[in-house]
């Protein structure tokens, strides 16, 4: 199934406001945020060159890293791209 067809994220997409205008649903991989999703620990981090235009980016516990908030990418990432889980 293609992202754009996929029922469950059209929902989200009404429920999400966007900045971005929900580029993550039409866009191909390597126009999407940038984002790796931890199994292990349901987050996933925030991979952009700068983060803090995004207001689904968060510092995460005072680091210089940031968690992805976002609920349609993470959908995204979790259906349709790899996760990252420990083996």
């Amino acid at each position: 199934m293609k992202i754009k067809d996929c029922k469950k994220l059209h929902e989200l997409r009404d429920l999400v406001e966007c900045s971005k205008a929900h580029r993550c649903i039409d866009s191909t991989s390597q126009d999407r945020c940038k984002a790796k999703y931890y199994a292990f620990s349901d987050r996933m981090e925030c991979l952009e060159e700068d983060p803090t235009v995004c207001e689904f980016s968060e510092r995460f516990s005072g680091r210089s890293s940031f968690i992805c908030t976002c609920p349609l990418r993470k959908y995204i990432t979790i259906h349709f791209e790899k996760a990252i889980d420990p083996e």
